[in-house]
């Protein structure tokens, strides 16, 4: 019963510290190169702006650029395709949370915009017109015809 619990370990001990550090700092990065793509920045000397979220990209290729020279290529392209998946879930929460903040910017849009007396003032005129217009003409007053 032990021995499989021993074995998990060594296979967990068998990565290198230093790829398990690239390991999370690719992903965290390439969360972070997700958001930042949103954000536009201007580059200093000039008047260019840039997504943010580049110079993050940037980083990423030299990571991976690096794992891949330390630990095979083969483990580099892994580890670029698996790094898709915080990138995926970054996004669609994102678009969770601005969905969420689009309806509730609408709800609350909408309850300001008319408070509940005015409502109520616009609701009474209406039937006010709308009365005056079923009365039989003989009885509305002379001024208040149209034609």
């Amino acid at each position: 019963m032990t021995e499989p619990a021993n074995e998990t370990r060594l296979a967990a001990a068998a990565m290198p510290l230093g790829q398990f550090v690239y390991t999370l700092l690719y992903g965290g990065m390439t969360v972070l190169a997700g958001v930042l793509a949103f954000k536009q920045v201007q580059l200093w000397p000039t008047d260019l702006a840039v997504e943010s979220g580049i110079f993050a990209f940037l980083l990423l290729v030299v990571i991976s650029s690096t794992m891949a020279q330390l630990y095979g290529e083969k483990l580099a392209n892994r580890i670029v395709w698996w790094g898709f998946i915080p990138l995926l879930v970054a996004s669609l929460l994102m678009q969770l949370v601005l969905g969420l903040l689009r309806r509730g910017l609408l709800q609350l849009r909408r309850r300001l915009r008319r408070p509940a007396g005015r409502r109520r003032r616009r609701r009474r005129r209406r039937q006010r017109r709308h009365a005056r217009r079923r009365l039989p003409l003989h009885l509305i007053p002379l001024g208040a015809r149209a034609w």
